[in-house]
């Protein structure tokens, strides 16, 4: 949903229509590239200043590295470009995922080295791992707020588009 409405805005803002058909040369690829480095910038900037996003802030959940400490920009980028691949098969992969591992890792967590654990902690100091891992429903669930939060903010910097220059 968050895709073809931004796609939708994108078409009344650039060409004045809402439901015309959107040309496959340069404008798809434009789009495409705007859409992807604003949905990541949203998730790199949150997770990377308070360890949080805005979903996972009002779940009580956190990110943080596998033994508990802070995690690297390096780290928080990594999962953040591996997060397309979770939205494949409408989540099921990652929901199994979710559910089986023990840190309650998905993909870009495994690769990334870091772990979502149930409490909001900006500190600095290391927390325990084990039994603090997030549930697969709960961090589903946060993900579909983010997807919200992440519309607004895509939708706030298509308004400093000016609508006369295609």
């Amino acid at each position: 949903y968050l895709y073809w409405s931004c796609l939708l805005g994108y078409n009344t803002v650039v060409w004045g229509e809402l439901l015309r058909p959107f040309p496959k040369e340069g404008h798809a690829i434009i789009f495409h590239s705007i859409f992807a480095l604003l949905a990541f910038l949203y998730f790199f900037i949150s997770e990377g200043a308070f360890f949080t996003t805005l979903g996972k802030f009002f779940a009580g959940l956190s990110v943080r590295n596998k033994e508990g400490g802070q995690a690297s920009l390096l780290s928080i980028a990594i999962r953040n470009l591996l997060r397309p691949i979770d939205y494949l098969f409408l989540f099921f992969p990652t929901w199994v995922l979710l559910e089986k591992t023990p840190n309650k890792q998905r993909l870009g967590d495994f690769v990334a080295g870091t772990v979502v654990m149930k409490h909001y902690a900006r500190a600095p100091h290391r927390v325990r791992v084990s039994g603090n891992s997030a549930s697969a429903t709960v961090r589903l669930l946060t993900g579909f707020i983010d997807l919200f939060f992440s519309a607004a903010f895509i939708g706030g910097i298509l308004l400093f588009i000016d609508y006369k220059r295609p």
